[in-house]
């Protein structure tokens, strides 16, 4: 067919009209995609040292390294701000951190692929006080201690953790909080589905008399001690839930082993299992006891809810035992 010069160029028009407006539909929507992307600020930590405020406005801090806080320095975050974990990296202070959230605004320590986890946070015989509060930490694994937090000779300084959720974390020891040679205070914290060797949940190790108040200790697992395991520590427990936690071989609860003057009182310790000691497993081990619940524990063999082995002889009192097995 024969085109006319003049219809030929009025087509050619319709064309190139045509092709801006798809082109302009095209930069419209990638536009209103990226916006977004613009809106939402970011800060990248590169390994080495940190300090100073991590403030809101920077969030999320997206960590590419291992990073530190020295031992003259500090650093504070910010309530609502993101820490967010790029690969196996840790966290470690020697020196001040305080992490301070709200009810409505926690502070979260985690990953940005829940197949990617870090070595969690780690307090190295630091040279000053520190806070943790209203904070969530999450999906870390440490090839030995502590998944979560790490506490390391800091027995000279006060190292509160409070309105704190630890969960998802794994190491050998500790899979949410080991501490050796340290006595952190731990308030109104939920240990939750959290997995080690010995101490799925927590991990005491030479002289770590910690306080465990008003807390919730639950669903963790352990070869040996589901929820807490205690050796050569003398703890305070007091007001807490240790419940559905469990340990493949001894202690669904707790495995106390080589301690003596530690404090378990007006806990509620329910719906434990292990193969010995559904509840506890007390070894070599002289404590006190007063005003726990101890209910719907099991042992497969031994103790459904208490076991006592080789030189133990706590002190038990006003304790009420029902419907173990």
């Amino acid at each position: 067919v024969f085109i006319y010069p003049n219809e030929r160029l009025d087509i050619l028009e319709n064309q190139l009209f045509i092709l801006k407006f798809i082109a302009m539909k095209k930069l419209t929507f990638l536009l209103a995609f990226m916006i977004p992307i613009f809106l939402s600020a970011q800060t990248y930590i590169f390994p080495g040292p940190v300090s100073g405020t991590w403030d809101l406005d920077g969030s999320p801090y997206l960590v590419n390294g291992d990073i530190y806080v020295d031992k003259t320095s500090s650093l504070n975050i910010e309530a609502g701000v993101e820490v967010i974990i790029a690969g196996w990296y840790e966290l470690v202070v020697y020196g001040e951190f305080n992490a301070t959230g709200t009810e409505t605004s926690k502070i979260l320590f985690s990953t940005n692929h829940p197949r990617v986890v870090w070595q969690g946070i780690s307090f190295i015989q630091p040279d000053f006080s520190s806070v943790i509060d209203h904070c969530i930490i999450e999906r870390s694994e440490d090839t030995l201690y502590g998944g979560g937090l790490f506490f390391f000779k800091t027995y000279d300084q006060e190292i509160l953790v409070k309105n704190t959720l630890i969960r998802k974390n794994q190491a050998v020891f500790g899979g949410g909080v080991s501490c050796i040679l340290s006595s952190p205070t731990f308030e109104n914290c939920e240990i939750v589905e959290n997995m080690a060797a010995y101490g799925g949940g927590i991990s005491l190790d030479e002289q770590s008399n910690i306080i465990l108040k008003s807390s919730i200790v639950s669903r963790n697992k352990a070869e040996y001690g589901g929820g807490l395991r205690i050796l050569k520590s003398s703890p305070q427990l007091i007001s807490n839930t240790i419940e559905n936690n469990f340990a493949k071989i001894s202690g669904g609860a707790m495995l106390i082993e080589r301690s003596d003057n530690y404090t378990v009182r007006k806990n509620q310790i329910a719906h434990n299992i292990a193969n010995l000691g559904g509840a506890i497993h007390i070894l070599n081990s002289n404590g006190s006891y007063c005003n726990n619940t101890l209910t719907l524990n099991d042992a497969h063999e031994k103790g459904g809810a208490l076991y006592f082995e080789g030189n133990s002889d706590p002190e038990i009192m006003n304790t009420i035992l029902y419907f173990n097995k």
